[in-house]
């Protein structure tokens, strides 16, 4: 059974994440992450200014997940 993520309005609006999470290999994450139907990606792998390369998807029940290598 599936399960949403509370509807949280505040932290929509911030922009908030549900869950963080770093990985050793990110851009073969997101390839294998990005092919599943029931995830969207809201961010595409990037650099982050704080030395992370990171991307961001919501999957079908709503949380905000993150994944993130060190550079």
């Amino acid at each position: 059974m599936a399960t949403s993520a509370p509807d949280d309005p505040g932290a929509h609006q911030r922009g908030a994440w549900n869950v963080y999470i770093e990985t050793d290999d990110v851009l073969s994450l997101f390839i294998e992450v990005s092919r599943r139907p029931e995830i969207q990606v809201i961010r595409a792998p990037s650099p982050q200014p704080y030395g992370q390369i990171e991307f961001e998807v919501i999957h079908l029940n709503r949380y905000v997940l993150v994944f993130a290598q060190p550079m």
